[in-house]
């Protein structure tokens, strides 16, 4: 009897331990199933695509911002503090147009101080030149009298000539005659070696005083040209981009001050595939593209230098710009370019992510084959490929995070 209870103790042992295992195997199938669902559901699904080639017409197509390059740091040349501001930030402003004054009353000092050595200077070099003028008018005057004289000597001597030939007159008052001629010539020589002599004297003398009036009047000029540095005035028609400093700041020589902008000429930095920009010429065309219109300019400069795998390319803008283009705004620009060039593309699936990188493989009888192919660009529907595939092929584009995964 006992044997019999032990083997009926056994058997149910025996059931229950069946029944743990059957319910912890159980258990374990549906937790996988769950946990493949909850991957598969949170997957990014690949996508097997046909790739296509398309021959364009020189297109290079690339993103970018709308700025001016014409745009002026505008610093102070004095020191002293900020008597007044005129403008504020974006401010519209026109050349020559008062933008800030600063206020700085020990150069206002020595200006009038210099003005007034100006002053003084200028009177005595006026009184000097006068001077001189009226002693060579005065030397001239004498010369021209003397000269005046000799010439009525030499009538004389002449007019008497003849009486002296037909002894009218007597032999010693003509030689009278001649020796005042002589002494007339003698007095006009001496007074011409005076008056070049006065006059050569006079042009170094006058120099040395328009000199030092000329040095007086840099000197004012330099100190005129500092006090008018005091009010810094707009160097163009544009916009107060950046206001450094406000009214009672002091300053000194070289703070920056403010900027002004040239907001009517308008620029825009594009960059482009560095295997697309060296096809692009200057003055070709380019259409510049927003959420809000479009508009055309031309290439103004390319960089020969390719920096992150582009190449950037600068269009200017026409002047006549809409409203809605300004400064700072992000843009597409599609610019056409001198070459035909053959792009493979494909149809953008709904499952791609800009966020994400995605490898591209090709699929060869079936089977996916790594690549270099890289995915240079999107549209609104489709994806742009580098070169290395042909027309017709098929590729499987795989998310990076799966393809580490399952193919590599």
């Amino acid at each position: 009897m006992q044997n019999i209870i032990e083997t009926k103790s056994d058997y149910f042992r025996t059931k229950r331990s069946r029944i743990f295992w059957i319910t912890l195997l159980l258990t374990l199938l549906t937790l996988t199933v769950i946990g493949f669902t909850f991957i598969n559901n949170n997957m990014v699904p690949d996508a097997q695509l046909t790739v296509s080639i398309a021959e364009q017409p020189a297109q290079a197509r690339g993103n970018g911002k709308v700025f001016a390059p014409e745009r002026y740091v505008l610093s102070s040349t004095e020191s002293g503090f900020i008597e007044q501001v005129f403008v504020s930030q974006g401010y519209r402003v026109q050349v020559g147009e008062p933008l800030i004054k600063i206020a700085n009353p020990e150069l206002f000092r020595e200006f009038k101080e210099v003005q007034f050595e100006a002053d003084d200077i200028f009177a005595s070099v006026a009184y000097e030149q006068s001077q001189l003028a009226l002693e060579l008018d005065a030397i001239a005057s004498d010369l021209a009298k003397a000269r005046s004289e000799l010439k009525g000597q030499r009538l004389e001597v002449d007019a008497n000539q003849k009486l002296r030939e037909y002894g009218i007159i007597s032999a010693v008052k003509f030689e009278q005659l001649k020796l005042k001629v002589e002494r007339a010539e003698m007095d006009v020589s001496n007074l011409l070696q005076r008056y070049n002599a006065y006059k050569k004297g006079y042009a170094s003398q006058n120099a040395a005083l328009q000199a030092k009036r000329k040095a007086a009047e840099e000197k004012v000029a330099y100190f005129k040209s500092r006090i008018d540095a005091l009010t810094i005035t707009s160097p163009i028609d544009g916009v107060v981009k950046e206001l450094e400093l406000a009214q009672g700041e002091a300053i000194s020589v070289g703070n920056r001050v403010l900027e002004i902008v040239n907001d009517k000429a308008l620029a825009a930095d594009i960059a482009i595939p560095q295997y697309l920009g060296f096809k692009i010429d200057l003055n070709a065309v380019a259409t510049i593209k927003s959420p809000n219109g479009e508009v055309e300019g031309t290439v103004d400069f390319v960089d020969p230098i390719v920096r992150d795998g582009a190449v950037m390319v600068r269009v200017k803008l026409p002047q006549d710009l809409p409203s809605w283009m300004s400064m700072g705004q992000s843009i597409e620009a599609a610019i056409t370019t001198s070459s035909i060039t053959h792009i493979a593309f494909v149809n953008k699936p709904k499952e791609y992510s800009h966020s994400e990188q995605w490898r591209v493989y090709r699929l060869v009888n079936g089977e996916r084959v790594s690549t270099d192919i890289t995915i240079i660009s999107a549209d609104q529907d489709n994806l742009f490929l580098t070169p290395g595939l042909n027309h017709g092929e098929q590729i499987v584009l795989v998310p990076n995070t799966t393809s580490s995964t399952f193919f590599d």
